[in-house]
C-alpha cells in the first residue's frame, strides 16, 4: 500500500485507529501499575588459573575463557539452583530459582561473571545473591583438578557480595517501550483490516478498486441546484465530451445514468446533467424511466418552456441558451413507450439531439439499464460515499458487463436525495 493511501485511510478510519491505539495504551499502563515491583541484587565471580607459568600465559587465558563460558551456563541450572534452595529453605522449585537469575560475563572478554537475581521482595533477592555465590564456588571446587604439569588449577572465588537490592526500573522500561510502540502498530493494523472488511464504499480510490472503473466526478445530487452545484456536473461534462474527429452525424452521445441500489434520485443527477450540456449549446434529451414507462423531456427556446424557478440569489441559465434550457411550466412532453424496453424512445429520438441522457432505475431491481445500456455509448454508474455497498456497487458492474454494457465509470453523488424507484434514502 501506498503511503500517501495509507495516510488517507488513516483519516478516514481515525476513531478505530484511536479507540484501538488508546485501548493499548490504557490496558499496557495498567499491566505496569498492577505488576509487582520486583528488586534486583547483583554480585560477581572471578575465574583464574594459579600456579600458571608465564610461557604458558595464552594457553591459560583460552582456558579461562572456556571455563567462564561453561560457568555461565551452570549457574541458570537446576543442578546449582537446588543447593541454593536446600540452603535457604525456599518455599520454590529450583526451576523457578533459575528463572531469577541470570549471568553474563562482564565484557569485553574478562575473568569476570555478572551474576544478577530479580525477585520480588529485596531481602530475599540479597540472600539468593549471596548463596548463589557461596554455593556455586564449592560446587566448582569440586569439579575442578589440576591440569597441567605444573598443577595449574582453575579457581573461583567471590569478587564482591550481594549489593543492596534496588527496584528493577530497567525491567519495566523494557515492556512500557514495548507498549508505547505496539499501540499505533496495533492501530494501524486494525485501519488496515477495516478498511478491506468495510462493507460500505468510504473513498473514491475504493470505490475503483471495487468497481474497477475510474470516478469520472463528484457532483450534488440536489433537486432545484444552485450553479455553484452544477460546478460537479461540468467537470463531468469536460469528460464525456464526444471525440471532435467523429463526423458530425456520429457525435450523438446516449449516456445512461443508474445506481446500483437506488442510493441516489438519478433523475436528478440525469436532469442537472441535462442543464449543463444543454447550456454548452448541444441539443439535449433527457428521458425518465421507471417501471411504469419513460417520459423524455425535451424543447428548444419557445413560448411553451420557461426558466424553472430558482433560489433566491441563484443565478439562472441565459436567454440566448440553445437546446434544453429548463423545464416546462406545464405538464412535459410525456412519449409512450414499452416500459421495459427504453429503447424505444432512444432509437427513435436520438438523431435529432446531441446529448440523450436516460435516466435509469437501480441495476440490482429492474434490467431497464441492462436493456438501455446496449443501445448507448456508456453508462454512468451513481454511488454514494458511505451509503453505497461495495458488494452492491461490484454486482451492479458485473451485471452490466455480463450483458455487453459499456460502463463508462463511477460518478460520486454527495445529496441525500432519495431515489423515487427504490425508495432507498440515505
Amino acid at each position: 500500500m501506498r503511503l500517501d493511501r495509507f495516510i488517507a485511510e488513516l483519516k478516514l478510519y481515525r476513531k478505530t485507529f484511536l479507540v484501538v491505539t488508546v485501548g493499548v495504551f490504557v490496558a499496557g499502563l495498567a499491566w505496569l501499575l498492577l505488576a509487582p515491583d520486583r528488586y534486583v541484587s547483583t554480585t560477581k565471580l572471578m575465574v583464574s588459573i594459579e600456579g600458571s607459568t608465564t610461557a604458558a600465559a595464552y594457553q591459560n587465558d583460552q582456558v579461562v575463557a572456556g571455563r567462564v563460558n561453561s560457568y555461565v551456563v551452570l549457574l541458570t541450572s537446576d543442578v546449582v539452583n537446588q543447593l541454593v534452595v536446600d540452603e535457604l529453605g525456599l518455599p520454590e522449585t529450583a526451576r523457578e530459582v533459575a528463572g531469577k537469575v541470570s549471568a553474563t560475563v562482564v565484557p569485553p572478554r574478562t575473568s569476570i561473571i555478572d551474576i544478577t537475581v530479580t525477585d520480588r521482595y529485596p531481602d530475599r533477592a540479597r540472600l539468593i545473591a549471596d548463596a548463589l555465590a557461596r554455593e556455586f564456588v564449592g560446587y566448582v571446587e569440586a569439579l575442578e583438578t589440576p591440569t597441567g604439569d605444573d598443577g595449574q588449577k582453575v579457581n573461583t572465588r567471590i569478587a564482591s557480595s550481594a549489593s543492596e537490592p534496588q527496584q528493577a526500573w530497567v525491567e519495566r522500561a523494557g515492556p512500557a517501550a514495548a507498549i508505547v510502540l505496539a499501540g499505533p502498530f496495533l492501530g494501524a493494523v486494525a485501519v488496515w483490516i477495516r478498511s478491506r472488511t468495510d462493507p460500505i464504499v468510504r473513498t473514491a480510490d475504493r470505490a475503483v478498486t471495487v468497481s474497477g472503473v475510474p470516478v469520472l466526478g463528484r457532483v450534488d445530487g440536489v433537486d432545484s441546484a444552485t450553479d455553484s452545484d452544477m460546478d460537479g456536473y461540468r467537470r463531468l461534462r469536460l469528460r464525456l465530451r464526444p471525440d471532435p474527429r467523429a463526423e458530425p452525424g456520429d457525435r450523438t452521445q446516449v449516456w445512461v445514468v443508474t445506481s446500483a441500489a437506488g442510493e441516489t434520485d438519478t433523475a436528478t443527477l440525469a436532469s442537472n446533467l441535462g442543464r449543463v450540456t444543454a447550456s454548452t449549446g448541444d441539443r439535449t434529451l433527457v428521458v425518465h424511466t421507471d417501471e411504469r414507462g419513460s417520459r423524455a423531456e425535451a424543447g428548444t427556446r419557445g413560448p411553451a418552456w420557461t426558466e424553472p424557478p430558482q433560489p433566491d440569489g441563484a443565478p439562472g441559465l441565459p436567454d440566448s441558451t440553445p437546446g434544453l434550457t429548463g423545464y416546462p411550466s406545464d405538464p412535459p412532453t410525456t412519449i409512450a413507450t414499452d416500459a421495459t424496453d427504453p429503447t424505444v424512445t432512444i432509437d427513435r429520438l436520438r438523431p435529432d439531439y446531441a446529448q440523450v441522457i436516460v435516466a435509469a432505475p437501480a441495476v440490482l431491481s429492474t434490467c431497464t439499464a441492462s436493456i438501455a445500456g446496449e443501445h448507448a455509448d456508456g453508462i454512468l454508474l451513481a454511488a454514494v460515499l458511505d451509503v453505497t455497498r461495495r458488494r452492491d456497487l461490484s454486482r451492479a458492474v458485473e451485471s452490466l458487463r455480463s450483458v455487453g454494457a459499456p460502463v463508462t465509470g463511477v460518478v460520486l453523488s454527495d445529496g441525500a436525495e432519495k431515489s423515487q424507484s427504490t425508495g432507498f434514502s440515505r
